[in-house]
Formats: structure tokens, sequence, C-alpha cells
């Protein structure tokens, strides 16, 4: 359903201006019907002698009544005339007023359709300019997973070339540590002169930090007992045993070998 303009103060205007002038023309027309009828004949009237105009009178009135008659027409066909270019006024009037608003809703579409269209491209791009920097946030995680690996790789390598090395020097020192303690048991080992080469023996010793032996005990006897109680007793004349170069190789609790070589 076509919308319908708005009426503004010229419309209005425009329609009071055509309303009074059919009403002129219709006061008129009444007042011209009322004079025909309510003109009086001139016969004069006499109780004895009726006279008729003169011929020259008759034609004057008949040629003054034709001429108002037709100036009466004169005036109701310009009453007529002017009210219809009025009526055709207002109806361009109309006709432009209606093109006119009809044209400012075709340029309001126009910009709307205009604005959503650029609205959509505006999102359109804005949706792709996210997903791209989605996807290079998640390259760049990629690539930060990755190097935290790598790293992690690398200082694994590293820890396990380091726990190598340290575990390494450590049997190494260990190893020192343990032949100084057998080397000083042996110095204060008494041999049995009964025992028969090829024994041995492992002896558990508890000592504290300064190297103090606070007991010596035989947990892999040699099937000798008085071989194994000959070391016992020089295990605790080492006291105190040497401490190791190296601290972290020391141990409260050691098992020494004892082998009979001699």
């Amino acid at each position: 359903m076509r919308k319908r303009p708005p009426r503004t103060d010229g419309w209005w205007r425009a329609a009071a201006y055509a309303v009074a002038l059919h009403l002129l023309v219709v006061a008129l027309l009444v007042v011209g019907f009322r004079f025909n009828r309510s003109r009086p004949l001139h016969l004069p009237m006499q109780a004895s002698v009726i006279r008729e105009p003169a011929p020259e009178a008759q034609e004057q009135d008949k040629k003054r009544q034709e001429q108002e008659q037709r100036s009466r027409e004169a005036a109701q066909k310009q009453v007529v005339e002017d009210a219809q270019r009025q009526k055709q006024e207002l109806a361009e009037k109309k006709r432009q007023q209606e093109a006119e608003t009809k044209k400012k809703e075709e340029a309001q579409r126009k910009k709307e359709k205009e604005e959503a269209e650029h609205k959509k491209q505006l999102t359109e791009a804005e949706k792709h300019k996210r997903e791209d920097e989605h996807k290079k946030e998640l390259e760049r995680e990629q690539q930060r997973r990755q190097a935290q690996d790598e790293f992690k790789r690398q200082v694994a390598k590293e820890d396990q070339s380091r726990l190598a090395a340290r575990d390494k020097r450590l049997l190494s020192d260990r190893e020192k540590y343990m032949a100084m303690i057998e080397q000083k048991i042996k110095r204060n080992w008494a041999v049995p002169p009964a025992s028969r080469k090829g024994l041995r023996c492992v002896i558990h010793v508890v000592q504290v930090p300064g190297g103090e032996v606070m007991e010596a005990k035989v947990v892999q006897p040699s099937g000798d007992p008085v071989y194994d109680h000959s070391l016992e007793v020089a295990a605790k004349k080492a006291s105190p045993l040497p401490m190791p170069d190296n601290p972290e190789v020391f141990d409260r609790d050691l098992d020494v070998v004892c082998p009979h070589n001699e």
C-alpha cells in the first residue's frame, strides 16, 4: 500500500481557496436566478387605457437584459474557469508533492541499502581480520610450544650429559674413597697366621661425620670366623676413617670388601 504524503500548510490554504471559489459560484447562480424571477414587468396599469411600450424601449430593454445575461454568464464562466484552474493547480501541486515524497523515500531506501551493504562489508572484513589474527596466534602458539619443547629437549640432553659426567665423577671419587678406607683397614689388620689366601668377606661399617667408627660387623662372612673377627677388629682400629675429597660421596653406612690376597 502506497504511503500517503503528509498534508502541508500550503495544501490546506489551496483547498480553502477552492472551496471559497465554489461557494462564490453557487451564490452567483442563486442570485441571478432570483433576480430574473423578482424583476417586475413595467406594464403601466390604468383603469381605462392600456398602453404598450414603444418598440425602441422594448428593444433597448431587450438589449440591456441580453447584456446583463452575457455579463452573468461571463462572470459564471470566469468563476468556473478559476475554480478549474485552481483545482488543476492543486492537483499539480499534489502530484509534485507526491513525486517529491516518493523521490525522498527512494533516496532514503537507497541510503539505507548502501549503509546496510557497507555495514555488511565491514562485518565481513572484521570477521576475516579476526580469523587471520586467530590463525596467526595459533601459529605463534605452535612456534612457542615447539621452541619450548626444543629447549626442554636441549636442557634434558644437557642435564643427562651433566648427570652422566657427575655420576662418573662421583663413581671415581667413591672408588678412591673406598680404596682409602680399605687401605687404612688393611694397615690396622693383623692377619691370622692360619688364614689361607683367597678368603673374602664384607664388613658393614657405621661411621659419623668425621670418620669415627661406631660399629663394624661382618655381613658376608668368608667361612673363617677367626679371619672375619680379625677384620672387624681392624675396622674399629682404623677409626677415624679418612674423609673423601668430595663430600658428596661420604656415607654413614659402608660395605667394605676385604679380600685376602697376601
